[in-house]
């Protein structure tokens, strides 16, 4: 068992939780924009108009 005092282990314990951390976000981001996107579609908005791209992304 590593010592918690251990700064070696504590360093690998921060940079493997920030990196779940991390990954977790990125997911929740992506599907939080192709959420928007799908909302977009069903409304009928086109996405790449010049003035809607605003509103849905």
């Amino acid at each position: 068992m590593p010592s918690c005092f251990n700064p070696t282990w504590i360093a690998m314990h921060f940079f493997a939780t920030f990196l779940k951390a991390f990954k977790a976000f990125i997911l929740f981001f992506y599907t939080f924009v192709k959420i928007i996107i799908a909302i977009c579609n069903c409304l009928k908005i086109k996405i790449f108009d010049t003035l809607q791209v605003f509103i849905c992304i």
